[in-house]
């Protein structure tokens, strides 16, 4: 009887506990860094430009990218040696 009302108890508990960590954000607690390169020549060349490392900047910076409103567009390109 003892067994049934602790699983009774138990496993409630044990889904409530797994639902509130899984739920918590470490990234905003952790240190948080924004890495910008730069691009170098005509080919795939970048080279690291400037480094964030302050977790206010970095929540400014992910704040205006987030309030910015991106539009969906269709590109259409044209290539004259091999057509699409």
């Amino acid at each position: 009887m003892n067994i049934q009302i602790c699983n009774q108890v138990a496993v409630p508990i044990g889904i409530i506990f797994m639902f509130i960590v899984s739920c918590s954000n470490d990234i905003e607690n952790g240190e948080q860094t924004i890495e910008a390169q730069k691009y170098m020549g005509n080919e795939n060349n970048y080279e690291d430009f400037k480094e964030i490392n302050h977790n206010e900047r970095v929540n400014q910076v992910k704040d205006i990218i987030n309030d910015i409103e991106w539009e969906n567009a269709k590109v259409s390109i044209y290539s004259y040696f091999f057509p699409i």
